[in-house]
């Protein structure tokens, strides 16, 4: 038996699309070089691939990683947990990157985080 889904919403990068389908889940394919489809193997998808789960970073204050040559400056240490993907309304992408909405109103970023060359 098949399920019939509507897709909600088409979002485009510059090599990477989105789709968001309207039981809340997200497919992605495209260019996946900077992580921008949301897949944490970084291989590009030529077929839209279901988004399963998001990587978060967290943040350990109690594990402090000593970086910096200048003296007092305690940095967190950053360890990665996989979160479960949630109901998505909505994505944008820019060049590289995709931000993801979900219906609890939280929004997920995935891709590039540098600053674009001027």
């Amino acid at each position: 038996m098949r399920i019939a889904t509507k897709v909600v919403e088409v979002a485009c990068g510059a090599y990477h699309s989105i789709a968001v389908i309207d039981n809340g889940l997200a497919y992605t394919w495209g260019a996946n070089d900077k992580y921008q489809i949301g897949h944490d193997d970084g291989q590009d998808s030529e077929n839209p691939r279901l988004l399963m789960r998001f990587v978060r970073p967290t943040v350990q204050w109690d594990k402090v990683r000593s970086t910096s040559s200048m003296k007092g400056i305690r940095r967190p240490a950053v360890e990665m947990e996989m979160v479960e993907l949630p109901w998505i309304v909505s994505a944008s992408c820019g060049e590289s990157h995709t931000a993801f909405l979900s219906a609890k109103g939280v929004i997920f970023v995935c891709g590039n985080n540098r600053f674009p060359y001027i």
